[in-house]
Parts: C-alpha cells; sequence; structure tokens
C-alpha cells in the first residue's frame, strides 16, 4: 500500500511541475526570452558547428576547407586562433575562434576568476577577457559593420 501510495504522490509531483512549467515558460515565450525553436535554420546551425570544429585544423587547412580569402591570426598568450571568413560577396561575415586546444588552456579555463572593473560594466571570465584584449586590435579593423 506504501509503494502505491508513493507513485501516486510522485506522478502528482510531476503533473504540478510540467503545469507549473508551461505557465512559467509561458510569459517568457511572449516576452522573447523562450523561443519556441520555430526560426531555427537547421543548415546555419550545422555550418557553425562545421566551422567550430574546423578551427582546430591548421591555417592552410582552414583555408582549402573554405576558400582563400580566410584571413587566420595566432595569439601566443592565450593560444587564441581566430579565422574571419569574409567572403567577397557575401552578406555576412564568420569570425571563428579556437579556444581550449592544449592543456595550459584547460587550466585557465578552470580559473574562474572574474573581473567587475571590465570596461563593460559586467563580470567577466578573467582568462577570456585576457585573450579577449590581445586579440582585439587584429580583429576590430577586420570586421564589417554591414555584413
Amino acid at each position: 500500500m506504501r509503494k502505491r501510495t508513493r507513485i501516486v504522490v510522485v506522478i502528482g509531483l510531476l503533473a504540478v511541475a510540467v503545469a507549473g512549467i508551461s505557465v512559467w515558460v509561458g510569459p517568457l515565450r511572449d516576452e522573447g526570452i523562450v523561443d519556441d525553436r520555430k526560426d531555427v535554420d537547421l543548415e546555419n546551425v550545422i555550418a557553425f558547428a562545421e566551422r567550430a570544429n574546423a578551427a582546430y585544423h591548421e591555417a592552410k587547412v582552414f583555408r582549402y576547407e573554405y576558400g582563400a580569402h580566410v584571413e587566420a591570426g595566432e595569439f601566443p598568450a592565450s593560444g587564441l586562433r581566430i579565422y574571419v571568413d569574409s567572403k567577397p560577396g557575401g552578406d555576412a561575415q564568420w569570425v571563428i575562434l579556437r579556444g581550449t586546444a592544449n592543456m595550459p588552456n584547460i587550466f585557465d579555463d578552470l580559473d574562474f576568476v572574474d573581473r567587475d572593473e571590465h570596461e563593460l560594466g559586467i563580470h567577466v571570465h578573467a582568462g577570456f577577457d585576457d585573450a579577449l584584449q590581445e586579440c582585439l586590435p587584429w580583429l576590430l579593423p577586420r570586421l564589417d559593420s554591414a555584413r
């Protein structure tokens, strides 16, 4: 008898939880906080995943896959590699970051010290901020705001 009561209670709690979540998610969707995934373009998702994977290839391999127009930046202090794919005549521009690639990068990732004195007024991961500060002078002139 006790086992049956527990099962009924668990099912009841699950039903309440599901109902509560559906009531809570509705207003979030209306405010644009929750996306109902109807606008997801699977081809773009796959293209993002393929480029993210290819970012771990050497620049000559990346250029072979995506075109000679791709620029590559190497940043030895952080280990970061950035590819900027600005296909001529295209309406989009890809910025692909190769992040964690070796043991020193892993240890940097595990150091969760944040910086609250960031010029944007937000808390950021110190290692990410260091890498960003190292690569921004190279990256910013390559970005096309029209794309």
